[in-house]
């Protein structure tokens, strides 16, 4: 280091961070110094981004003395360095040594001791003072945030409750509905089918005849017959009555032929055995369907 053409030694007590708005905040950036062409690194001191960025140090480097400095993390940000430098006796400094030197505390030694910075500049309050505003303001912004997630939270479980309530009762309501209609059904007395089938007699059943009729083999209920009026449509019961009559006044004839009169007559000349007759028929079967029939035609003479 040189002043003019004379040999001084160099001084330098203060060192601040350069371009620190670059870096992130509160993050470390440290001064490091070794002996030149080594890689033997000390710290000189450090700072805190947003916080420290001004530190105090005690480093003297004396006449023509070489040393080598370096800034970590590299291309964060850089540091100035605030010296002075120690005049010779040429320059008539007061309070100086015998020779004219102003020297810091252990001149001559390359070192540094970290030290609060005691005057912050109104840059670094002002910093500080914006960085406690922000951080309050966030804050108050999360106290906001968290009542609105309760507040919504809980507004979200009583909407939860009302629905689990409002279904029970609809299930309570259900249930009942469905219990009456069992009892109801359970009170109804169960229809009885008109015709069972069965292919054979299994003995006998309550209410029941077991026939043969229109829906084939097997249990028909027993309806009691109905007896019509005097001179009214004949009944059931009644058309039944004269089927059965009607059949009683079959007789057999030769060759196992059934005949009957379907009107008798009063005539007193009755044919006898020998004589020679003219008489009209209607021959049919068992089931009432006629096969043959003299009526509409010559009528039929026999002897």
């Amino acid at each position: 280091f040189w002043l003019g053409e004379e040999k001084t030694d160099v001084c330098i007590p203060r060192a601040s961070l350069q371009g620190a708005d670059k870096a992130k905040q509160n993050q470390r950036i440290c001064l490091w110094a070794a002996p030149p062409g080594t890689q033997d690194w000390s710290m000189l001191t450090s700072f805190r981004v947003g916080g420290s960025e001004t530190m105090g140090l005690r480093l003297c480097i004396p006449n023509q003395g070489q040393i080598q400095l370096k800034v970590t993390p590299a291309q964060s940000c850089g540091v100035d360095l605030v010296g002075y430098q120690s005049l010779p006796e040429s320059f008539g400094v007061e309070g100086g040594d015998e020779h004219g030197h102003v020297h810091s505390e252990h001149c001559g030694h390359a070192h540094a001791m970290e030290v609060d910075d005691a005057a912050p500049s109104k840059k670094r309050k002002a910093e500080e003072e914006a960085a406690k505003a922000q951080k309050q303001q966030k804050s108050e912004k999360e106290e906001k945030k968290k009542a609105a997630e309760a507040k919504e939270k809980e507004r979200a479980a009583a909407a939860k409750r009302e629905a689990e309530a409002k279904a029970k009762e609809e299930a309570a309501k259900k249930a009942k509905a469905e219990a009456a209609a069992a009892a109801q059904k359970e009170a109804k007395p169960r229809a009885e089918p008109d015709f069972i089938s069965s292919k054979k007699f299994t003995g006998s059943k309550p209410g029941y005849v077991f026939k043969k009729d229109k829906k084939g083999l097997g249990y028909y209920k027993d309806v009691p017959p109905k007896v019509a009026a005097k001179g009214g449509k004949k009944s059931a019961a009644d058309q039944w009555a004269d089927s059965v009559v009607q059949q009683q006044q079959w007789r057999k004839g030769p060759g196992g032929i059934k005949m009957r009169d379907a009107v008798v007559g009063k005539g007193a000349d009755t044919p006898r055995r020998g004589r020679r007759v003219t008489v009209h028929y209607t021959g049919k079967l068992m089931n009432g369907k006629q096969f043959d029939s003299s009526v509409g035609r010559a009528p039929f003479t026999f002897t």
